[in-house]
């Protein structure tokens, strides 16, 4: 065939999978100079570095060595790609509806006055330092599940086809969930720190005497701002799935970093000034490290009941590629028995086996 010839096959097959739904996603794979019209037409091309020349390497998005590296590409590194890419986008539009709801809802009790509950800096330092860097280790350095498992499963790389995780009613769940994060943390500091209009006022002790001092406007921005931060953080940690040395570096680079400016901040404000040194009275306030980690549980105890869920789905997914038919697969991912032994199971390889054989022995008798 000839590279125009072989480019029309590829625009071929887009137009005529077009006319039934979406449009596919066509992967084009060659070798030589006569395959970079084809490489070109394809939404992804792979290149292999062969005895043809470079021509095919130069000319696609990826490149192997050798063509039995190709399952690995697109089962291994290709659902990675995909399932990274998804969640940190889904992490992104949670992490800033969360976020935003603290200050909607103070909006509604300040009586649209417009006014800020902290400075204006913290809000550009929100997406710039303060929780950007956990969503990009997040995204480049997550692995959900192992090589082998991915390699030997191909029934898995289809879980995630048409982006599978950026779907309306899965970005809504991330929404409604940055949607209970910011509630909680709202109410939250409002009733524990300010006492809500109903109890008394949460108090810090001031470095001048060691005097007891009432929560201000201040005192309740900052505290509102550190609670959003750590819950945010404690979110993706619990999405992540591969801790490694890299993401608690990151961890520890994010929280020294910011820690730092937020010092450096408060410190380079004026005298008389709100916000002066107002996280170091945040510090010495006891309701504020009693509201700490009760405010934390609250806000990411659904999340963790995701992340159980999650592993259990992900579980199942791995028991059901080993199943051949399409009907037995059916009718196990309907089992309590198969969902019970997804949550209590690490990985079920070897399940459909056992399954397998008394459904043969009672079928026989």
């Amino acid at each position: 065939m000839t590279p125009l010839q072989k480019a029309s096959v590829v625009q071929l097959v887009r137009s005529g999978l077009s006319e039934f739904g979406t449009p596919p996603i066509t992967a084009a794979i060659g070798d030589g100079g006569n395959d970079v019209a084809m490489l070109l037409q394809a939404n992804i091309g792979i290149g292999i570095h062969g005895k043809e020349g470079k021509e095919a390497v130069r000319a696609s998005d990826y490149a192997i060595p050798q063509f039995k590296h190709l399952q690995r590409l697109l089962l291994v590194h290709g659902h990675r790609a995909n399932y990274r890419i998804c969640l940190t986008m889904d992490l992104f539009y949670y992490k800033c509806v969360a976020f935003v709801t603290t200050q909607l809802l103070y909006t509604f009790y300040s009586g649209f006055s417009a006014v800020a509950t902290f400075e204006t800096v913290l809000f550009s330092i929100y997406n710039l330092t303060v929780t950007s860097l956990m969503c990009l280790l997040f995204g480049l350095f997550e692995r959900h599940l192992p090589d082998d498992i991915l390699n030997a499963n191909p029934y898995l790389y289809r879980k995630l086809k048409h982006q599978a995780n950026l779907r309306s009613w899965y970005v809504c769940l991330w929404i409604l969930d940055g949607i209970w994060h910011g509630t909680i943390i709202f109410y939250g500091t409002t009733y524990f720190l300010t006492g809500g209009n109903h109890f008394s006022e949460g108090t810090f002790y001031d470095s001048h005497g060691n005097i007891q001092q009432l929560f201000d406007m201040s005192l309740y921005g900052c505290a509102t701002y550190l609670f959003v931060w750590f819950s945010v953080s404690l979110r993706i940690f619990i999405a992540s799935r591969d801790y490694t040395i890299i993401i608690f570096g990151g961890i520890l680079f994010t929280l020294i970093g910011n820690i730092a400016i937020l010092i450096a901040l408060q410190n380079t404000t004026t005298l008389d000034n709100i916000n002066f040194r107002s996280y170091t009275k945040l510090c010495r306030s006891p309701t504020f490290w009693f509201a700490l980690p009760l405010i934390l549980c609250v806000a990411n105890f659904p999340s963790l009941l995701w992340r159980i869920i999650s592993d259990a789905w992900w579980n199942l997914q791995i028991y059901l590629s080993s199943i051949p038919h399409k009907q037995i697969r059916r009718k196990y991912r309907r089992s309590p028995m198969i969902w019970f032994l997804a949550l209590t199971t690490n990985y079920l390889t070897d399940s459909y086996d056992i399954f397998h054989r008394n459904e043969i022995k009672q079928n026989n008798s």
